[in-house]
């Protein structure tokens, strides 16, 4: 278990350069909102919620919740048409999925439903980046990632700021 606050997970803000027309999204654009709300949930809403999660958990619980990612993220991506799940790699993520229960649980530090507190915001984290994946795969394939990550980046702070500042007085 961790003792670690939301606050120690803050992302570096990046150097953003403006030489480009795409280095600042416009204010009011879709591509503005989606760089608003990927940095709310991807470096915000995650970046919050897992350290804390884990702090609540044992790690080998994290590791089975999370490994739900990948699946999650299929379910998010292919009802919002970011990309199309064939039956192999539906086997395959699900497969995946078992695989890390069934390592995780060959251990001795797995007690899923220990704390509904700390499974919750682990599900929670995951199902946030799940989202983050499945809405931003479509901005990649028309914008720069480096620059498109670095503005999530940016929002994401901008989110978390008051949170660290919160648990520090």
């Amino acid at each position: 278990r961790t003792d670690m606050p939301a606050s120690a997970s803050f992302p570096l803000v990046p150097d953003l350069p403006t030489a480009s027309p795409e280095a600042a999204p416009q204010a009011g654009t879709e591509r503005s909102t989606h760089d608003v709300t990927q940095g709310f949930l991807g470096f915000g809403l995650y970046q919050m919620l897992w350290p804390v999660g884990l702090g609540l958990i044992p790690a080998g619980d994290a590791a089975i919740l999370g490994a739900a990612t990948p699946v999650l993220t299929a379910l998010i991506a292919v009802p919002a048409g970011s990309d199309v799940l064939t039956r192999s790699e539906g086997r395959g993520a699900l497969a995946a999925f078992i695989g890390v229960g069934l390592v995780v649980a060959a251990g001795t530090d797995v007690s899923l439903g220990s704390s509904l507190l700390g499974d919750g915001l682990i599900f929670g984290a995951a199902t946030y980046w799940a989202l983050y994946a499945a809405f931003g795969a479509p901005v990649l394939r028309r914008h720069s990632p480096l620059r498109t990550t670095a503005w999530a980046m940016t929002f994401g702070t901008l989110f978390l700021v008051p949170v660290g500042f919160w648990q520090l007085r």
